[in-house]
């Protein structure tokens, strides 16, 4: 993430949020795609986030999540997601071209998309542009290695997270508290990661 910010200019809570489910992803920015997207790629601008969810999606939110609701109403989330547009897509995809802005850059996640490893065996995403050409032996090769290299840093950085991790209390007064925070738009996120928690207002 930091090579990103470096990349960009922009802020860590810019690039990344909580890391939460996908079915659970929130309408983040604004309503003109065009204007945001030009804002992104000149970096000029920051990006302006909208508190405007529907009822089913925060009725969504709050299942999902709600074991993971602490007695003050906050939020716990393991880790951190590259921000989306309103359609899913990362906002580092240009809208015509669907090139990344950020391609020298990208995490491992993107470089070795669409191959992922779990339990030691080798899986692939449901990839809409299908899994390309032909690579030679070499290529094969390097994206095996960053594909390992990439499993391993995540096994290390769980590890990392779960020596750091204190467990929270649960109660039904923090889970109301929630919902009507998450009702009026906001949301407070404690994010749990190799380095600690970090409190956010998202």
């Amino acid at each position: 993430m930091k090579k990103i910010q470096e990349y960009t200019g922009f802020s860590k809570l810019e690039v990344a949020g909580p890391l939460i489910p996908d079915a659970c992803q929130f309408e983040e920015y604004g309503d003109e795609e065009e204007d945001r997207d030009r804002k992104i790629s000149s970096g000029l601008s920051k990006i302006s986030e909208t508190g405007e969810e529907t009822f089913s999606e925060l009725s969504n939110l709050f299942e999902l999540l709600k074991e993971d609701i602490d007695s003050e109403g906050n939020i716990h989330t393991y880790g951190w997601m590259l921000r989306r547009k309103r359609n899913g897509d990362c906002i580092f995809l240009e809208k015509d071209t669907n090139r990344c802005r950020i391609y020298p850059v990208r995490p491992m996640l993107c470089s070795t998309y669409p191959f992922y490893i779990e339990g030691l065996k080798l899986y692939t995403c449901e990839c809409e542009e299908g899994l390309g050409d032909h690579i030679s032996a070499e290529e094969s090769l390097k994206l095996a290695e960053t594909l390992l290299s990439r499993y391993i840093l995540e096994l290390e950085d769980t590890l990392a997270m779960y020596e750091k991790y204190e467990d929270f209390e649960r109660s039904e007064k923090g889970r109301e508290i929630a919902r009507n925070s998450l009702e009026k738009g906001t949301c407070i996120y404690i994010v749990h990661d190799s380095k600690g928690i970090t409190k956010i207002i998202d």
